[in-house]
């Protein structure tokens, strides 16, 4: 378990480039990222309920709800039980046009650039989301020091390794960087993404 601070402090041991603090502090920030998008986890999940007036086209029954930049992916839209029992279809962008050809094709939701879009067969009073999101960025200016996020909390080992690899190959260190290298190469996304869930199935 690390802050943003400690693991930076960790990578400088092993890289000692103070003159390079700026771009490891950036390089932390994409690691945790890239970790992250290795796979679904329920620590990343948000779930919000949604009023029909954010962004809805009431003639249309259909709504546009903007996101940010840490949406990762949609898991799901639904309806609470006591207010509807439709079933809303969760649906690659790619199958819209498909779909469209359908008439009245409604109870469907995809990402569109940085929309959420869902048509209704009918308009409800509220309905929940369930998303993944990216953690947060932590500011590079040394105010995030003291701020961690969960993996940071439960993979800081590996986000050292993959930054200190990534800096130890940029400064030329090959020998050290094939090092730590050869432990980050097993890290590809399908081992990451088992590393995380047995982590976080274990108690993280």
């Amino acid at each position: 378990m690390a802050t943003y601070g400690e693991i930076v402090a960790e990578i400088l041991q092993i890289v000692p480039m103070p003159g390079r603090e700026d771009l490891i502090r950036s390089k932390v920030n994409q690691m945790i990222r890239y970790v992250a998008g290795t796979g679904d986890f329920h620590r990343a999940l948000e779930e919000v309920t949604i009023g029909t007036v954010d962004g809805v086209d009431a003639s249309a029954r259909v709504q546009s709800i903007p996101h940010d930049s840490l949406f990762r992916s949609l898991l799901y839209v639904q309806y609470p039980e006591a207010i509807s029992t439709e079933i809303i279809k969760v649906t690659d962008v790619k199958e819209v046009a498909t779909l469209a050809r359908c008439r009245n094709v409604t109870n469907i939701a995809y990402v569109s650039g940085g929309n959420i879009r869902i048509k209704h067969s009918e308009l409800t009073s509220e309905f929940n989301l369930g998303y993944y999101v990216y953690p947060a960025y932590f500011a590079t200016d040394g105010s995030d020091d003291a701020a961690s996020n969960w993996i940071t909390e439960l993979l800081d080992s590996l986000i050292i390794d993959l930054t200190a690899a990534y800096m130890l190959n940029l400064n030329g260190d090959n020998e050290d960087s094939n090092r730590i290298q050869s432990m980050a190469d097993l890290m590809s996304p399908s081992n990451i993404r088992a590393q995380v869930y047995a982590t976080i199935n274990t108690g993280g």
